[in-house]
């Protein structure tokens, strides 16, 4: 895995979208964030586009799959770590909270506990998605997608 800042802080009052998750992408397929697709940018300023869809195929070309789990907001991020250091020490996935600053963030963790923060200012999460939950994402070799499912 490499570490990498976003190219994008989140500014939408300048139609500028942060690139946090991107990144976070990039960083666990080894590649720089340029090389990723700037999914909320495009989600934000196309009408009709899909970023899930889009993230889906990317990953697609890369012959990667992702499966995102929802834990709820009552352990806390603690209680994510716990589950995961207990269940999958040593995995590196996606985790989606809130930032520091307020908005809807993604960072890179690792079994139970945080592993690299790709916003310049770091802080990690302070709290769940504005949905009340976080969200963990597994890359996965896409061989482990079923045929009819992809």
């Amino acid at each position: 895995m490499i570490r990498r800042h976003q190219l994008f802080r989140h500014e939408p009052h300048n139609e500028i979208y942060g690139d946090c998750h991107r990144t976070a992408i990039a960083c666990l397929m080894d590649l720089e964030p340029w090389q990723v697709p700037h999914f909320a940018q495009l989600a934000a300023t196309q009408r009709g586009y899909d970023w899930e869809e889009a993230v889906a195929e990317f990953l697609g070309t890369h012959g990667l799959c992702s499966v995102d789990v929802s834990f709820g907001p009552d352990n806390g991020v603690e209680g994510v770590f716990a589950y995961m250091q207990s269940r999958n020490p040593g995995i590196r996935y996606l985790l989606g909270g809130m930032s520091p600053r307020g908005t809807n963030h993604t960072v890179v963790a690792c079994g139970g506990g945080y592993d690299w923060d790709p916003h310049p200012d770091g802080g990690f999460l302070v709290g769940p998605l504005t949905n009340g939950h976080y969200e963990i994402t597994f890359l996965l070799p896409l061989s482990m997608q079923l045929r009819s499912a992809a």
